[in-house]
């Protein structure tokens, strides 16, 4: 469904400059190990979290005598593995910050290299990602009820064995290990734990001061303010796809960046707040909804005395006028959605025999991009509304309902349009990634010849740095458009910051031909996951029949 490399980081990463060959394939691994995590977030422990207590042996519509002990028995291995994989996040968070701060010393720029101006913002986008799965992790601990009150049963359970371990055929001290066992599990995982042990961590050590170093908090203050442009440019507009996910992950950093440097920019700290007024919540996963302003509220502290009492009780209304705000234009949005994809998969089906010429490529690679942008568009509408309605207990009138089926109907029907054509996608894809990557390599080549020049009248260390960049970026843009070559040419990107070699325009026509590229190479995996109406499984009770009559098991 993707390309996959072949080659490892470090045959990828190979330039004639040592040190920015170092410093790329740290930042890279560490960012590659955060997507891996991200993938077995939601894969392994998302869906045995929010399914808890489906499935146990009933009676009489109740759960039989000891089967929640028993669920919840089962159930500690995968607790114990997940107790793993938060630590190694938390491991991995603080690696990196440690990584970054060593990179933006001032020891390092005086005596290795100049960071001075470099923002790496792709490595405070994976930052995001791993707080992200943390503050998902929290939601779902936090809304599973049934979850506490097994796991309270199974204490109980555990506790008044303890007076008699060897009536149950059980050893003393395996019993012993079993109560440690569950106290370290309530301690990572309950109550809000996942992301503040993250927080509070220390990530100070003997030879990298994170907390003191300036040039870093700095940095990470660049990072977050970029991250927000990208983000507020896109939420809620025509072009948006995965935006409103990453507000969870940059409200993840705004909390890291206060527990780390105890600093507060108002301005900044505002504008993030103010998303709810285009977005007051974000689907997570199964029927969990994420409300941005709580989030901040409860979780950094100096929101309270930044925000006066009149600001906090325009949220509420704000909300519900969303809300109602997308009830009352369910049916104009249902109609133009219709007339929008009927018009895609008439061009879709027309477009099949277009010849390979660079025109052809061009519109087919638009084509594409529309028909996920609309099944983008589609996913966020339904999952918000039909989950705001959950968490709110509100009742969904039939009229509603029937035209949020109608938007699912045309959100399956551009997942089987690709799938119909799926041959002609997978050829034209492999294409339109060379297109993508022609046009980067012609803007290199520019910037290749104009330092070149720059070179033979003024040498200097910086100047180095970014022909090492460019070099490198034009190589690994000769290959495969695989997810670590990407990742890769982002990180060197950065380092294009060397006046009168790239301008705006330039930069700006990179950094907008990576992200098509991204969403082409993966293509088929996001219109996958973003057609996937798995989360109709918590809809049953609120949904009644409709959802589970013949005609519309297409959906799953």
């Amino acid at each position: 469904l993707a390309p996959s490399e072949q080659a490892t980081l470090l045959t990828l990463v190979r330039t004639d400059h040592k040190i920015f060959n170092k410093v790329i394939l740290v930042f890279a691994a560490l960012c590659s190990e955060v997507m891996e995590l991200r993938h077995k977030a939601v894969t392994k422990f998302y869906y045995p979290l929010v399914m808890y207590g489906e499935g146990g042996r009933l009676e009489d519509g109740v759960l039989q005598d000891g089967e929640a002990q028993l669920m919840m028995g089962r159930m500690v291995p995968v607790l114990q593995d997940l107790a793993n994989f938060v630590g190694r996040i938390h491991d991995l968070v603080r690696h990196t910050l440690q990584q970054l701060a060593a990179f933006y010393s001032a020891e390092n720029s005086r005596t290795v290299m100049q960071s001075q101006g470099i923002v790496l913002q792709t490595v405070f986008e994976a930052i995001g990602d791993a707080l992200a799965i943390l503050i998902t992790l929290d939601e779902i601990f936090k809304a599973g009820d049934t979850f506490r009150e097994h796991w309270a049963q199974y204490k109980r359970v555990v506790k008044s064995i303890r007076g008699a371990p060897a009536e149950y055929g059980l050893e003393d001290t395996k019993l012993r290990s079993l109560e440690k066992i569950l106290l370290t599990l309530e301690g990572k995982l309950m109550d809000g734990r996942v992301l503040k042990n993250c927080l509070v961590q220390i990530f100070d050590v003997q030879h990298v001061d994170v907390s003191k170093n300036l040039l870093l908090n700095d940095i990470f203050l660049a990072s977050m303010r970029n991250i927000f442009l990208q983000l507020d440019s896109r939420i809620g507009e025509q072009n948006e796809m995965t935006q409103r996910h990453r507000l969870v992950g940059l409200c993840g950093l705004l909390a890291l960046h206060f527990s780390i440097f105890n600093i507060v920019d108002k301005k900044f700290s505002k504008q993030v707040w103010d998303v709810y007024k285009k977005l007051p919540a974000v689907y997570l996963v199964g029927d969990l909804i994420w409300f941005p302003n709580e989030f901040m509220w409860n979780t950094i502290t100096y929101f309270c005395q930044l925000l006066d009492k009149k600001t906090t009780q325009l949220v509420d209304p704000a909300r519900v006028n969303y809300f109602n705000t997308l009830t009352q234009g369910i049916v104009r949005t249902c109609q133009s959605m219709y007339i929008e994809v009927s018009s895609w998969m008439i061009r879709m089906e027309s477009a099949l025999k277009a010849t390979k010429e660079s025109s052809a490529v061009r519109q087919r690679a638009s084509l594409f991009l529309n028909g996920l942008l609309s099944a983008y568009r589609i996913t966020h509408y339904v999952k918000t509304m039909m989950n705001y309605h959950s968490h709110m207990r509100k009742p969904m009138t039939k009229s509603t309902l029937l035209h949020l089926c109608k938007l699912l109907e045309l959100l399956k029907s551009i997942q089987f349009t690709f799938h119909r054509c799926s041959l002609n996608v997978t050829d034209f894809t492999y294409y339109i990634v060379q297109t993508y990557q022609a046009d980067i390599i012609s803007i290199i080549e520019g910037g290749i010849a104009r330092i070149t020049a720059m070179q033979q009248t003024r040498y200097s260390d910086k100047s180095l740095d970014t022909v090492a960049a460019l070099q490198l970026m034009k190589t690994l843009l000769n290959g495969p458009g695989t997810r670590e070559r990407r990742l890769v040419v982002s990180l060197a990107f950065h380092f294009l910051n060397q006046p009168k070699v790239l301008n705006g325009e330039e930069m700006s026509n990179i950094h907008g031909i990576l992200k098509k590229m991204e969403a082409i190479s993966e293509l088929q995996l996001r219109v996958r996951e973003v057609c996937d109406c798995g989360f109709l499984y918590w809809h049953k009770v609120q949904a009644g029949g409709i959802m589970w009559s013949p005609e519309w098991c297409v959906f799953f």
